[in-house]
């Protein structure tokens, strides 16, 4: 299905590749850790369990399960393997994240207009951070192998939603937004390729524009958001099966960052102003 795709290179083949030589060690790894997406799981408002409904709804999450599928079948030939599934990652040096609804954030505070999303303040779109993924790998890697988890979601307890991102969005910012509601939003659909088409090249001018104005050649960070994650899905996530791991042991999993704030976003945003990826753009704080 994803043969000579780049989904297919960057998702499926590595955990091929990299499964079959984990099998060839001896002795063999403690753990392979294999991260998906929680875009696994058949979209709903009510917080996906690990053993909810499967159905990808993006081609990357498709491809994700692909992958998955491969690392099982090591595990079935004696691999110990566990698969994460995190919810939207942030923090500092993510890319593909939150960080394309911040670029897209700093187009309108330069042309003054109105942030509007699509659908509504109630669409899930719950969140981890990037400390809290790492930390999960590590936790993951040396809790008793006798554990009969093999996947975990990540997700914090914060239950974020677009209303929720907004609000954070518009402090640091200092912009208005807002949401297009379901009737209008039902009404994109009819030509839904074209409106998200036009949504991106829309902003793509004035973020190059404020690229080269703070002196920035290149950056991984874009304004671009791929039709499939504007659809009206909900990320919905429950995160809390990996906490009661390690309990026995007296190491239990904690999120160290149980909802997202402004703090963290602005913390995001000058990690990414510092390493120069980002545009020098009015930031609350910075």
């Amino acid at each position: 299905m994803f043969a000579d795709t780049e989904y297919h290179l960057k998702c499926v083949q590595p955990a091929i590749l990299c499964t079959q030589a984990a099998l060839k060690m001896d002795p063999l790894p403690r753990m392979f850790v294999q991260f998906s997406t929680a875009q696994v799981y058949e979209p709903h408002s009510k917080p996906a369990v690990e053993s909810a409904k499967i159905k990808p709804w993006t081609v990357l999450a498709r491809a994700h399960h692909a992958a998955e599928d491969r690392v099982m079948d090591a595990a079935e030939k004696g691999l110990t393997v566990c698969i994460l599934r995190p919810a939207t990652v942030y923090g500092p040096g993510d890319v593909n994240g939150l960080s394309p609804r911040l670029c897209v954030a700093s187009t309108y505070q330069k042309t003054g207009e109105t942030m509007k999303l699509l659908w509504t303040k109630e669409l899930k779109t719950n969140t981890v951070h990037v400390v809290d993924v790492c930390r999960a790998v590590q936790h993951v890697c040396t809790y008793p192998r006798d554990s009969a988890m093999r996947i975990f979601n990540l997700a914090d307890s914060g239950d974020t939603d677009q209303g929720k991102s907004n609000a954070i969005i518009e402090s640091l910012f200092h912009i208005k937004t807002g949401f297009a509601g379901s009737i209008m939003s039902n009404l994109a659909k009819l030509n839904f390729k074209d409106v998200c088409q036009d949504a991106n090249e829309g902003h793509y001018p004035v973020w190059m524009s404020l690229l080269r104005d703070s002196g920035i050649s290149n950056s991984p960070l874009t304004t671009y958001i791929s039709q499939e994650l504007l659809y009206n899905n909900h990320l919905s996530v429950d995160g809390t099966a990996i906490t009661s791991v390690g309990a026995g042991a007296g190491q239990p999993f904690a999120y160290t960052h149980p909802r997202i704030t402004v703090e963290l976003v602005r913390e995001q945003l000058a990690y990414a102003i510092n390493q120069g990826v980002f545009p020098r753009v009015s930031v609350d704080g910075l």
